[in-house]
């Protein structure tokens, strides 16, 4: 996405051979008013000239005119998001330092294996100058610095998302879950002494204490502790009651066969697929809430195409 951005602002020192057969006077008109900034058809066709050399077989002048006719509007409105991204960038005082261009441009040698020679002519091959490629790479920063502030910043995900995205794809959370449970035995007053477990709690008294004096479990001697289980560890009762719970926090009583269960969640121990779920949704949350917020630039600013 950053890259057709970046690109749309690019502008070669050599016209189009195709353009040139538009008047003098046609080089020099607006095509579109962004704010206090215009974007000239001259800018235009350069920006889709590098586009089309750079993705297409060569074809004849008349044959590159028609694709520009055709793609103009479309292409028009990616530069029209691109200055709104900067001039927005610039309200916040965003920019990027000659250290981060050329830490860039060393990172892009590096992944390459090029010396500076060997770099040079690569981005004179690719029909840039070094100082355009420079300013290409500012560019870039600038955008991701926006983006990063305005648009990655504001995209969240739940746990109850990311345990939804792991069950749909077919693969059972790997959390490590350090819990403490109060076991209540069926019979005789275990309605009364839940109640009373429920209010000592509630009074903000120790689960741990609580489970030593209550617990009907062999747990109830070590403060309730059951230890570090998966999910796969433990009954359905016992995931259900977990899925909502944060570290800290008591479940309210659930059943199994034997009796009732008050649980707590000491500690939670992330997994490595959780992360690869968070980054999954992340990236798929992005495009809407980046749309959304193009929309919002838009909506805020003067734009005006004279096409």
């Amino acid at each position: 996405m950053l890259r057709y951005l970046i690109q749309a602002l690019l502008l070669l020192c050599c016209l189009p051979a195709a353009a040139q057969e538009f008047a003098p006077q046609d080089l020099d008109r607006v095509a579109a008013v962004v704010n206090k900034e215009v974007i000239t058809w001259l800018e235009l066709y350069k920006a889709m000239g590098l586009e089309l050399d750079r993705g297409a077989a060569p074809m004849a002048d008349k044959e590159k005119l028609k694709v520009f006719k055709d793609n103009e509007a479309s292409f028009l409105e990616e530069m029209i998001n691109a200055k709104l991204q900067l001039q927005e960038a610039r309200r916040f005082g965003i920019g990027a330092g000659d250290r981060e261009v050329e830490s860039a441009i060393n990172n892009i040698r590096k992944s390459y294996s090029m010396n500076a020679d060997e770099f040079a002519k690569a981005v004179e091959k690719e029909g840039f100058t070094l100082e355009e490629y420079r300013k290409r790479l500012s560019d870039e920063i600038i955008f991701s610095k926006v983006i990063d502030r305005e648009v990655r910043s504001k995209v969240t995900v739940t746990e109850e998302e990311i345990n939804r995205y792991l069950e749909e794809i077919g693969r059972r959370q790997g959390e490590t879950y350090r819990i403490r449970q109060i076991f209540l035995r069926d019979g005789g007053d275990v309605k009364e002494r839940t109640g009373e477990v429920l209010e000592r709690l509630r009074a903000g008294e120790d689960f741990q204490a609580l489970a030593a004096e209550y617990s009907d479990d062999p747990s109830g001697k070590r403060g309730g502790d059951l230890g570090s289980v998966t999910l796969d560890d433990l009954a359905p009762e016992f995931q259900e009651a977990l899925r909502t719970l944060k570290p800290g926090e008591v479940s309210a009583p659930f059943k199994t066969a034997p009796g009732t269960h008050i649980i707590k969640l000491e500690e939670l121990k992330r997994s490595a697929y959780d992360e690869e779920a968070r980054k999954a949704l992340l990236e798929k949350k992005f495009p809407e809430e980046y749309k959304r917020w193009l929309k919002h630039l838009r909506g805020k600013s003067f734009v005006e195409i004279r096409l």
